[in-house]
């Protein structure tokens, strides 16, 4: 398996040494800093268009991911991290905040490594905390809705 199949399953280690459970266990400020732990936590298929030597999932590690239990098990432990985050935090309420890029990030790897039913949950929950704030982001939320 690949170094990104093996840090989803939970048994390998990012770009800086740590686990999926380590990354799981960051205070919210280590969250809101660290900028290239999403990439891990939520790879696509494509590269990020903000950070280089981000890991990128080959149609073998889909394929790995989809038929691994325990792969399946930390996307959806890595989904409630994520959204135990941004209900714990104020801060990402406005437009042009780098979380509503990751949020994005986190709805497309979601669909595209647990299918359509778990990124739709996800992005519901979001839009539950986004509430009245959703008017000042009209543009991302509509953007959100169409992943």
């Amino acid at each position: 398996m690949s170094e990104l199949v093996d840090f989803i399953e939970g048994t390998g280690v990012n770009n800086h040494g740590e686990s999926l459970e380590e990354i799981h266990m960051l205070d919210f400020k280590d969250i809101e800093r660290r900028h290239d732990i999403i990439q891990w936590v939520f790879p696509l298929n494509v590269p990020s268009q903000h950070l280089i030597n981000c890991p990128i999932l080959t149609e073998g590690d889909i394929n790995n991911i989809d038929l691994s239990f325990d792969c399946q098990a930390n996307m959806l432990a890595s989904r409630d991290w994520f959204v135990h985050f941004l209900s714990r935090t104020q801060h990402w309420r406005k437009p042009k905040d780098h979380n509503l890029l990751r949020i994005s990030r986190a709805i497309q790897s979601l669909r595209l490594l647990c299918g359509d039913t778990i990124a739709n949950d996800f992005r519901s929950d979001v839009l539950d905390e986004v509430g009245d704030f959703g008017a000042q982001i009209i543009g991302t939320v509509t953007f959100w809705k169409n992943l």
